[in-house]
């Protein structure tokens, strides 16, 4: 990795699928399928299905059609490459000069047909723009075994967070499951990740873990020392209820902080 330069982890979805598949049936891209094949592919419950049915070579000429397509307006094109991108304009960059920011980026897939698809695609753009670009496909979505899945994505993320130290998350894309896992492991690991919604064009960063701990308020700290004051058993510790007399304002205390809390 060049000094200086980030290593980012993109978790892929299929957006961009869908969305040329969108704009074919809106007449504005040729996907060079039939038409029947690319409305499964707008539908998420076909979608799998549609991209499992193609045969070598139109899987290929898809590839290239999503390509074009990426390359003709890449931040309306996808979910990872508009995220990638507002990510870069905030550092007075953008995708065609993300090598200057970027050395490497790894692209997190699922084991499926339309996700290995995308992620190629994905990886065929920004190799063209000079970065060093890896896809890692993981386990587990295929098969809906997703308890393995999410484990074996955990395990990928962690790999080049021991490989690299210093990891940037692109959260964006991908299964809801996914980012809610790597978000975790992000707060956990103190690693930088960003969001963005789609309709947005700024990222969001998600919280670290310091920034994510819960802070008391004095009433419920002064309700925890009343409590364990009151715990403590000092009249026989001592041989004499004289403490009884202070423990009757301390419970009285206690008792009203709680109300107050409630």
């Amino acid at each position: 990795m060049a000094s200086g330069r980030e290593v980012h982890a993109v978790t892929c979805g299929v957006s961009l699928l869908t969305n040329a598949a969108r704009a074919h049936l809106a007449g504005s891209l040729d996907l060079g399928l039939d038409e029947a094949v690319v409305r499964e592919m707008t539908n998420p419950r076909t979608t799998e299905r549609a991209v499992s049915s193609l045969g070598g070579s139109a899987r290929m000429g898809l590839e290239d059609r999503l390509l074009e397509y990426a390359e003709r307006d890449p931040r309306r094109a996808c979910a990872e490459l508009n995220a990638l991108g507002a990510y870069l304009a905030e550092r007075g960059a953008d995708l065609d000069r993300a090598a200057d920011l970027i050395s490497e980026v790894h692209l997190i897939a699922s084991d499926t047909a339309s996700g290995t698809l995308t992620a190629e695609v994905l990886a065929r753009f920004l190799r063209e723009r000079g970065l060093a670009v890896s896809v890692h496909t993981v386990r587990g979505f295929q098969s809906g075994d997703y308890e393995s899945a999410l484990e074996n994505l955990r395990s990928a993320v962690k790999s080049l967070v021991d490989r690299f130290g210093d990891v940037v998350l692109n959260l964006t894309g991908g299964f809801k499951a996914e980012v809610a896992a790597l978000s975790v492991l992000a707060a956990e690991s103190g690693l930088r990740a960003y969001y963005i919604h789609e309709s947005a064009r700024r990222v969001v960063f998600l919280p670290t873990a310091s920034r994510l701990k819960v802070r008391t308020t004095w009433p419920e700290r002064a309700l925890a020392l009343i409590s364990i004051a009151l715990a403590v058993p000092f009249d026989s510790l001592l041989g004499s209820p004289w403490f009884l007399v202070p423990t009757i304002p301390l419970a009285l205390l206690g008792s009203w902080l709680a109300l107050r809390m409630v």
